[in-house]
């Protein structure tokens, strides 16, 4: 099983190895606009491709179709293992920097041997980079404060990557036979904009049966999973990583609570129950509603929970309404010359 996400993803890497290594323009579209349509296609990729209906999809052709189809039954493609030979994944992310266009990403490759942010760094402040032609201080500045940017973020994923492949990772759980529920936690459960794992909480009582079938996933890296008690760590074949923890029935509500808020947020939850004489940690709860209406609390949701001031609201039943999909009622765009 593959995920349109995956294909989009390795169709824009492979565009943007192509751009690197100067090749064909039009090729370098074609991957790139394939990129775009496989990720936004509202069925699923390997549907399309049992029905051998690949080619009515707009924009990939018999070429394409052939490597859609390589990577859904064989988990890579041949095609893009080669580019990886000649062009390092470490200098795509390069390619995000601020300050660094094409020309000059191919200009860091080609000329200087740059093949990584370390390689980066170094270059930038070599003579012979600000004595080439294009290069002004004005640039160096921009890439300096791109590679801060950048180091900030080295380990975080977009929200619209982790979120469509947390959500099909979590079909495939749900259709193990020993898993009750399934629940996205952690920071993409509050929809911070970027993430460094996806995080899970699954309902099994049968732990050692669940941790065998997730480890015989297809999308999943076989060399980096580990099992320890009712927590598993792997990670994926699209090299995002991944912690589940397994909890009984009775325990998942609390498990998705202390999953979900950050730690400031929960410490202060469990600071309330302090008070009270109980041990949060060792109380079983229905819901998590009941976790803070058992404080008198108005029900803090998720994308709240990240203590500023949410306590202190429900506390008195003030919290403000989050945005939901029905109070948008349009997308406006202006531009200005106040600028």
């Amino acid at each position: 099983m593959t995920t349109n996400t995956q294909i989009a993803g390795i169709f824009n890497n492979i565009g943007n190895m192509l751009e690197i290594l100067g090749e064909n323009p039009f090729k370098i579209r074609a991957y790139k606009n394939a990129s775009k349509t496989v990720r936004v296609l509202d069925e699923d990729i390997n549907e399309i491709a049992q029905k051998d209906q690949l080619t009515d999809i707009k924009g990939i052709g018999k070429e394409l179709a052939k490597k859609i189809r390589e990577y859904a039954e064989t988990g890579k493609i041949e095609y893009y293992e080669e580019l990886k030979l000649r062009v390092p994944e470490e200098l795509l992310k390069i390619k995000n920097i601020q300050g660094i266009g094409p020309k000059l990403l191919q200009t860091l490759f080609n000329d200087f041997n740059v093949r990584n942010i370390s390689d980066l760094e170094n270059t930038i402040s070599e003579p012979e980079f600000i004595n080439s032609r294009g290069v002004g201080n004005k640039i160096i500045n921009e890439i300096k404060v791109g590679i801060k940017l950048f180091k900030s973020h080295i380990n975080k994923i977009n929200l619209g990557f982790a979120l469509p492949t947390a959500e099909y990772f979590k079909k495939e759980l749900t259709d193990i036979p020993y898993v009750n529920m399934v629940e996205i936690v952690g920071d993409l459960r509050r929809g911070k904009e970027t993430v460094e794992t996806i995080d899970l909480v699954i309902c099994s009582e049968e732990i050692k049966k669940t941790a065998d079938k997730i480890s015989k996933f297809p999308i999943i890296n076989k060399d980096k999973f580990i099992i320890e008690q009712n927590h598993l760590s792997l990670t994926l074949d699209s090299k995002m990583p991944v912690e589940i923890n397994i909890a009984s029935e009775e325990n998942f509500s609390s498990l998705k609570f202390f999953n979900t808020g950050t730690e400031k947020h929960t410490t202060k939850i469990k600071g309330l129950y302090k008070n009270k004489g109980i041990d949060l940690q060792k109380e079983k709860f229905n819901t998590e509603h009941d976790i803070y209406s058992k404080l008198e609390l108005e029900y803090i949701p998720p994308e709240l929970r990240e203590d500023c001031g949410e306590i202190e609201l429900a506390l008195k039943f003030k919290l403000p309404n989050l945005i939901e999909l029905i109070d948008i009622k349009g997308d406006l765009h202006n531009h200005s010359t106040w600028s």
